[in-house]
């Protein structure tokens, strides 16, 4: 053991016990690559799920910013339509003050 054996089996052993020895020897030798093999998947599908957050967050960002504007155009209209006089008052108001038919144009 001290030269550098991982394991030892007292004879008389039997096949059982031989093909055990050697099972739990691969999967010690193949589970540090399975593990790694894992994490890197993981790692993959962490990544990809952070720009997919990423990318939706922008989107609610500019579907918010769309939605105030929205806002801001029904609440500008109503107020126009909820008093139409407004924009015929504005427009007398303006021929008054042009002083000239240019500026009537």
């Amino acid at each position: 053991m001290e030269l550098g054996a991982d394991d030892y089996l007292t004879k008389p052993f039997s096949m059982e016990e031989l093909l055990k020895a050697i099972k739990v020897r691969l999967d010690w030798v193949e589970k540090p690559t399975l593990i790694k093999q894992q994490y890197e998947h993981e790692h993959q599908e962490n990544t990809k799920l952070k720009q997919e957050i990423e990318i939706n967050s922008e989107k609610l960002q500019e579907s918010q910013h769309l939605a105030e504007i929205c806002n801001e155009v029904l609440q500008k209209l109503l107020q126009d339509l909820g008093n139409p006089l407004s924009n015929i008052n504005m427009a007398i108001y303006m021929l008054k003050k042009a002083q000239s038919d240019v500026e009537r144009n």
